[in-house]
């Protein structure tokens, strides 16, 4: 992969307290089956960042002149403090780009009548990141991710999610086994308090969104005591790296522990109170590295119920197997629609409820979870914020939880 580099040597001319300069190449790829497109793109550049008397200069280009040049008209940025990083030196060869498995994921949907597409992507990154204090890095990985999308009926669309590093995509494709004429008839959901058993996924979802309020901060709340959380992104999942967008060797990092908020997400600038925690992600070059969740894993001991004694206890509820697409607002408020759902008639999961939604203060609906199972499983899912979009993963096990209200979704 060739791309602008950058040298320790070049850095040294530069005044300041930290210099730090990061060249990456990244090679983008996205096939939908519907439309049958695919979309294709290589981004490489030099970020340089410059901290000095409580300053911050931050640049970025895609053309090769001199660092001069490119810092003369970039203004100074105050700052209220930053952590610097143990230096740390290695180098790794350039990864070679996952090939998509188009040819093999449209063989399989031809075999299928019912409604059935899929979306396949890859990332490949390579990065040179070097400061002035004795960081030189060379690192970088390829990943794939693949949906494929099954709709049993207008409103009700399952997904199928698969991920490298993680998994064997070709084994997983191979034996995959769709629902095919599993439902014949569904409900409308009519709002209320409802009893519900989430599954893996939402509740790696609801973990998911309550720990943006730990990217940079550390939340005051308290959670009960059968809740540890941590972040790891050495993890052999879709969100895993050696180091982070800053050159911090990438470490687990225990935010809840037995319901006690123990830590937080932390980057060199963000905040400078305490040391990085290797968080510090960026799509690409020009993008500027904040604190972002990596591999989630959402450990609640509270029953140990398998599957179908989570049905078995709530006898007549609402079962929620995957969230479409969620909403997150000031105050710890989230908003998830377009859902896939069930009845639970008689401690059995029947046919779909259409429409449903939920959202309000996840803190407090963690509050009211009375059991969780004892399988866990884990997702991969793209995660948006500042406009920058990241892979990551969640590993969760199912829950149940009393009196949940339940909303009709705005959203089919």
């Amino acid at each position: 992969m060739d791309f602008i580099d950058i040298s320790q040597e070049s850095l040294l001319k530069i005044q300041g307290e930290y210099v730090e300069a990061r060249s990456s190449s990244v090679i983008y790829k996205d096939f939908r089956t519907e439309p049958n497109e695919c979309k294709s793109f290589t981004k490489k550049g030099v970020s340089l960042r410059i901290i000095d008397r409580n300053r911050l200069k931050s640049v970025h280009t895609d053309k090769l002149r001199s660092f001069d040049e490119i810092l003369a008209h970039a203004p100074w940025v105050p700052i209220a403090s930053y952590s610097l990083p143990s230096p740390i030196t290695g180098e790794e060869s350039p990864p070679e780009p996952l090939q998509l498995p188009v040819g093999l994921v449209t063989d399989i949907l031809k075999n299928f009548s019912c409604h059935v597409t899929a979306r396949l992507e890859s990332l490949t990154v390579y990065e040179h990141i070097c400061t002035n204090h004795g960081t030189d890095i060379y690192h970088g990985q390829s990943t794939l991710f693949v949906r494929i999308f099954e709709t049993l009926m207008p409103g009700l669309t399952l997904v199928h999610f698969f991920s490298y590093p993680g998994e064997s995509i070709k084994q997983k494709l191979e034996s995959l086994d769709f629902h095919m004429n599993t439902f014949t008839d569904h409900t409308s959901l009519r709002p209320g308090m409802y009893d519900v058993v989430l599954s893996p996924h939402v509740t790696g979802m609801i973990f998911h969104e309550i720990l943006h309020s730990f990217e940079g901060t550390e939340p005051t709340l308290k959670y009960p005591s059968f809740v540890s959380i941590s972040d790891n992104p050495a993890a052999e999942r879709l969100g895993g790296y050696a180091f982070d967008a800053e050159g911090c060797r990438a470490s687990r990092t225990s935010l809840i522990c037995n319901g006690e908020v123990t830590g937080c997400l932390t980057s060199i600038l963000h905040p400078g109170d305490r040391n990085p925690t290797g968080n510090a992600r960026s799509s690409f070059f020009d993008t500027e590295p904040i604190p972002r969740q990596s591999n989630i894993e959402v450990d609640i001991n509270a029953g140990g119920l398998t599957e179908e004694e989570l049905f078995e206890t709530v006898g007549n509820g609402i079962y929620i197997d995957q969230i479409g697409q969620g909403s997150a607002f000031p105050g710890h408020i989230t908003y998830f629609e377009n859902m896939v759902s069930y009845c639970i008639e008689e401690g059995e999961v029947r046919n779909p409820v259409l429409g449903v939604a939920f959202g309000g203060n996840l803190p407090q609906v963690v509050n009211t979870i009375q059991y969780s199972g004892r399988h866990y499983e884990t997702y991969p899912t793209v995660c948006w914020k500042d406009n920058q979009r990241l892979f990551t993963t969640m590993r969760a096990p199912p829950v149940l939880v009393r009196k949940m209200p339940l909303y009709i979704s705005s959203k089919s």
